[in-house]
């Protein structure tokens, strides 16, 4: 679970709504996760995961491109293995999404995941 000392009041509203039975209700979850990533260290952002793995499974075709958007939004690659299983989606929106935020990946200049493996500079 989320360790209450790090999680916001409104982290177990946010779960409690995840499971609401319509899909705009647990859009609005998403949405207001990725608000609180938008303020979030990544450190903090990590213990949203689980909850967006989990959406990114929701069988809403809406939640589930919300839900990849935001991923996609999350600093670090923690959230690489969830967009590479939407590649696998039933619904090309989903499938798009996901394709760009990885290809957004790959692009990017200084990705602060691969600090911990730096490569040597090659011989000049």
């Amino acid at each position: 679970g989320i360790p209450q000392s790090y999680a916001p009041a409104s982290a177990a509203a946010l779960m409690a709504q995840s499971y609401a039975p319509q899909a705009e209700q647990r859009v609005a979850v998403v949405e207001a996760i990725s608000e609180a990533l938008a303020i979030s260290s990544p450190q903090q952002a990590g213990r949203w995961l689980p909850l967006l793995g989990r959406l990114s499974r929701d069988p809403d075709s809406t939640v589930r491109l919300a839900t990849v958007q935001t991923l996609a939004a999350m600093p670090g690659q923690r959230s690489l293995p969830w967009l590479r299983r939407a590649l696998q989606d039933s619904e090309p929106d989903v499938v798009a999404a996901a394709h760009e935020a990885i290809s957004r990946f790959k692009g990017r200049s200084r990705p602060k995941a691969k600090q911990k493996a730096r490569r040597l500079p090659k011989n000049r």
